[in-house]
């Protein structure tokens, strides 16, 4: 036994240097080979090395790959029957390294096609036998450099081709030329997108709930359970295949994609083993250090997202007291880190397995001092103008002083991302993907106390903390199958599986009366002033199933077979929410504590004062979404005029049910609505499109389209009960069916419905150079019951109503081009961007106007017409780069523009009004520089010029002489807001990162 060891360990020490000197003698080389003419990728394709005798084939996805290739410079050539043989030279293969290339392959020429294809420069007469490379040795084929080949961008062309409708497209070679890190930061290379928050993408400009994010071609739940919109800076980029943006409605697509749909395809099988470590920090410049940061100092597992157990209270509190988590703190650097590791390799003789892992985490810190002045209007009949009130009275409960509120954020986010891929066969492939992110985030406030009594004996001060834990785990399971036994056909499906879960807890100290003679606080108890506290939980369940089959129609006589797809999806969500309420309502005599105690105490006995009352659980409340969709469509290429064309049509048939049984109370509110019949949305749509692209020349294209989309409410937009929201500290209501909103002379509320869009698009596009583009987007949409949310009440109570309906009319320009045409030079700076202009209008619905929003003959003391809800006018992005490969520096400056926003709509019946997000304008740098092959280095600084970011009453019926004729600036409208028409303002602060990546192999 010994001897054998012996044997074993001297055997292995002579082979394994053997065997990494072989490794690090050699390279791979990979890619996919599609049809130049429709960009379908080729099945079957043979590929061999003229100058290394090495031979494979492309498998269901059109990928190739050729491992353990001698490093040196060689020639692939690329055969199929029906095609042009196909020779690219100049293929470097570097040790340790794999060269990616994606070949387009030109049909060979036929005496019947009436469709111009690419002339060769010597062609084959006869097929032969693709899977002898003897024979493929032999042919006479058109010869291309691999550089020429890199420089068409292949594989993003191949996407745009295959598209049924508008579409922009990112390769994971794009991404690494790009040197992104994630895919927030991807998606900003995309014409027509933008990201929200840096990390919520914005499809011309219109919001989450038009916009559908999938994963590898599944809708994919949000880790925010009350929205539509997927987090994308927790996807890194190493474990991305392609990122497409669908910009326009086909049938194969959910019914909710009005705006665009987002889908990120994971890896499967990598083509390489990867592996790579990245870590970064960071700093704010109005945050960083800074000890007037607001902060609890409660969780012990804050670093991991998990800090909601910490502060959530009992049901029964026996001691009573309040909390004050008003302590403050000097936050430090923001930090991040990820891992990622991939790997392939092959068992039982040629079936391929592939696996390929990513962990994330970050941890930042966002201070804020916001000015805010919550003020209601007295509106002028007849005249159709609101006069603000001044702020001269802090005792009148329907108002909120104006004030500087510190606020202090801290958010930590951890996500993982693991891909196993299984390939028995070159025609099938079987994918489990497993997804998981949570994210925790405290937002700590404080109003520090300030003077409004008119004897300045009192001071006045508001505390509050809220957190958040949030966590999505996701699996998928898909498989893809290529049936050339069933005329070529294309079999894929999938099933996802996810949970959800948001938990919250949030406490209001309302007002405390300081009393500076006795320096002892008191609770003010007038109006809405309570203490107030609650936590509430809720837990989502989500499935959905999909199967899609698509059969090309060979047996008809056209240059390109038609295709016919066919599939259905099933999706049930459910959802359970509870909410744990507590309010102080025993009144007890003064808190007997001095002024220190509540700046540092995280928790505050009993002192003979307030006391809170138990905990009382309003729940559970229950939540149903099932949606069954069916779609069949055909696209059908033709040649007409000399220009190849390709018609698409189809429908889409979803049937949904939604509904939310429950009901519930906050304690310490002063508003309530009359909830009547509960009325759950059950409605059948049919969704058409029709698309038909023209290739007028190799480089100019025109695209048509038209589809109708829906968009549906949320479970928390239909929940019957009061919701307060840590965003805004508004109160939210749902609008589940009739509703009365404040009296009985109010308008009577029928409840939300899914909304009806109908879009259509004209689209040219001029493709010039390599990667260069100007396209033109003129678009159309009808919106019928567009989901909007009111401002019912002036202190924050919001309500979401459909009973209008409204038009957007825009225009979409796009631009990217390299500046080589100026000469050599030039050529390692790109220039680009888009500009939208959208006229998005809407008819004022019968609840915003009220009863007094009519003169004496019934007509409209208001336009009829305003802005469109969350609908900027305006977008502008563009960007300057610098990109040097060979020195692997990478320079972006890029800069976003929009326009203001309605942000919430008036209730003229309690004198609120419109509130309007003001235009924005950020500025970013982003510097890469390649150290060596495996070392990397970035630097970002966001938000250069730090904007005023405002929330401003309606400027256009508003008469801020009314309240302040003299227009004096120290008046108390204007008195310390950047805005004299502003609810309130404040600057995020500008964030400098740096961050190193080192990838192994």
């Amino acid at each position: 036994m010994n001897y054998r060891f012996a044997r074993s360990t001297i055997l292995a020490g002579l082979l394994v240097p053997a065997i990494v000197h072989a490794q690090e003698q050699s390279g791979r080389i990979a890619g996919k080979i599609f049809d130049k003419a429709t960009g379908q990728p080729i099945v079957e394709a043979s590929l061999v090395l003229l100058d290394a005798s090495n031979f494979t084939q492309t498998d269901a996805q059109g990928a190739y790959f050729f491992d353990g290739v001698p490093t040196g410079t060689y020639t692939v050539r690329v055969y199929k029957v029906g095609y042009e043989p196909f020779d690219v030279s100049g293929v470097e293969v570097t040790q340790g390294r794999t060269n990616s290339l994606d070949i387009a392959l030109p049909r060979r020429e036929s005496t019947e096609s009436t469709q111009p294809t690419t002339s060769t420069t010597s062609s084959s007469s006869t097929e032969v036998d693709s899977s002898s490379p003897e024979q493929i040795f032999e042919l006479a084929a058109m010869e291309v450099t691999a550089e020429s080949v890199r420089a068409q961008n292949v594989e993003v062309v191949a996407i745009r081709q295959q598209s049924l409708g508008v579409i922009d497209a990112l390769s994971s070679d794009n991404m690494s030329r790009f040197a992104v890190s994630d895919v927030a930061e991807a998606i900003t290379k995309v014409t027509g997108i933008n990201v929200s928050d840096g990390k919520y993408a914005v499809v011309r400009g219109l919001n989450d709930r038009y916009t559908t994010t999938q994963l590898n071609g599944v809708v994919m739940p949000s880790p925010d359970p009350d929205r539509q919109a997927v987090q994308l800076d927790i996807f890194p980029s190493a474990m991305i295949d392609q990122l497409i943006a669908n910009k326009t409605f086909t049938p194969d697509l959910p019914g909710e994609s009005s705006g665009g749909s987002l889908n990120i395809k994971t890896k499967g099988i990598p083509e390489e083993r990867i592996m790579g470590l990245s870590v970064g920090f960071g700093l704010r410049d109005n945050t960083s250090f800074n000890d007037n940061f607001i902060t609890s100092d409660v969780g012990n597992d804050d670093w991991l997202a998990q800090g909601y157990d910490d502060r959530v209270f009992p049901q029964s509190d026996t001691n009573g007291g309040v909390i004050a988590p008003n302590e403050e703190g000097e936050p430090g650097l923001n930090y991040s880190g990820s891992i990622s590791y991939g790997d392939r390799f092959k068992i039982f003789g040629d079936q391929e397995v592939g696996f390929i892992g990513a962990l994330s985490w970050k941890r930042d810190y966002y201070y804020r001092e916001i000015m805010r002045a919550e003020r209601r209007g007295d509106f002028r009949l007849g005249e159709g103008v609101v006069a603000l009130t001044s702020l001269e009275n802090p005792g009148d409960t329907t108002e909120q002083p104006w004030g500087i509120w510190n606020n202090g954020i801290e958010e930590v986010t951890l996500s993982g991302l693991a891909s196993l891929s299984y390939r028995p066969l070159k025609n099938q492939e079987f994918r489990y993907t497993f997804f998981f992110t949570r994210n925790g985030t405290e937002d700590a406030e404080i109003l520090p106390p300030m003077d409004w009594d008119d004897d300045g004996d009192s001071l006045f001060y508001f505390s509050s903390l809220g957190y958040s834990e949030r966590e999505l785990q996701l699996h998928q399971f898909e498989g893809h199958h290529f049936l050339p036994e069933l005329m070529n056909s294309n079999l894929d499906w999938s099933y996802s599986y996810s949970t959800s879960l948001q938990d919250e807890v949030i406490r209001n100290l309302k007002f405390f009366r300081y009393n500076e003679s006795t320096q002892t606080y008191s609770v003010d108890r007038s109006g809405d002033r309570k203490i107030v506290q609650f936590s509430r939980e809720t837990d989502q369940e989500n499935q959905i199933g999909k199967l899609d089959y698509t059969l090309p129609l060979e047996f008809i006589p056209l240059d390109t077979a038609p295709r016919l797809k066919v599939g259905g999806q099933y999706e049930n969500v459910d959802r359970e929410f509870i909410q744990l309420q507590s309010s102080s309502v025993r009144p007890f005599s003064n808190l007997e504590s001095p002024l220190d105690a509540f700046g540092t105490s995280v928790y505050v006995q009993n002192a003979g004062g307030e006391w809170i009352e138990n905990g009382v659980a309003e729940g559970p409340a229950t939540g149903n979404r099932e949606i069954k969709a069916g779609y069949l469509m055909a696209e059908v290429p033709f040649n007409f005029l000399s220009m190849y064309h390709k018609f698409v049509a189809g429908a889409r048939y979803e049937d949904a049910a939604i509904e939310f049984d429950g009901v519930g109370t906050i304690s310490g509110i002063n508003f309530f609505p009359s909830y009547g019949e509960l009325r759950p949305i059950d409605e059948d749509t049919w969704l058409p499109a029709v698309a038909l692209n023209t290739d007028v020349t190799d480089s100019f294209k025109i695209r048509l389209a038209y589809s109708r989309t829906v968009a549906r409410p949320s479970f928390r937009e239909l929940a019957p009960f009061p919701t307060y929201s840590l965003a805004d500290n508004s109160i939210e209501f749902g609008n589940p069916g009739e509703v009365t909103l404040i009296t009985g002379d109010d308008p009577v509320v029928d409840g939300l419905e899914q909304s009806r869009v109908d879009n259509y698009d004209v689209r040219f596009e001029y493709y010039f150079g390599d990667a260069d583009l100007v396209s033109v987007n003129f678009f159309y949409k009808q919106v019928a019951n567009p989901i909007e949310r009111y401002e019912v009440l002036p202190d924050r109570f919001t309500f979401e109503n459909n009973e209008n309906s409204g038009t957007l009319k825009g225009v979409e320009f796009e631009v990217n081009k390299n500046l080589g045409f100026m000469g050599d030079f030039w050529s390692v700076f790109n220039l680009g961007g888009n500009a939208t202009y959208v006229d998005a209008k809407v008819e004022r619905s019968e609840l915003e106007l009220g009863p007094y929003g009519w003169d004496q003959n019934g007509a409209s003391l208001l336009p009829r017409e305003r802005q469109f809800y969350d609908q900027p006018e305006y977008i502008l992005n563009g960007y300057f780069n610098f990109r040097q490969e060979d020195w692997g520096t990478d320079v972006t400056l890029s800069a976003n523009w929009v326009s203001a926003r309605l942000s919430s709509v008036g209730y003229l019946p309690q004198s609120t009004l419109s509130i309007y997000d003001e235009e924005v304008t950020t500025l970013n740098l982003v510097i890469s520089q390649k150290l060596t092959d495996n070392l990397s280095i970035k630097f970002s600084a966001k938000n250069l010029l730090d904007p005023w970011i405002n929330q401003v009453y309606d400027p256009e019926l508003v008469d801020l002489g009314a309240s302040n004729p003299d227009n004096e600036p120290d008046s108390d409208i204007y008195r310390g807001l950047e805005n004299p028409y502003a609810r309130s303002s404040y600057k995020k602060g500008r964030s400098f990162s740096i961050s190193i990546s080192y990838d192994f192999f």
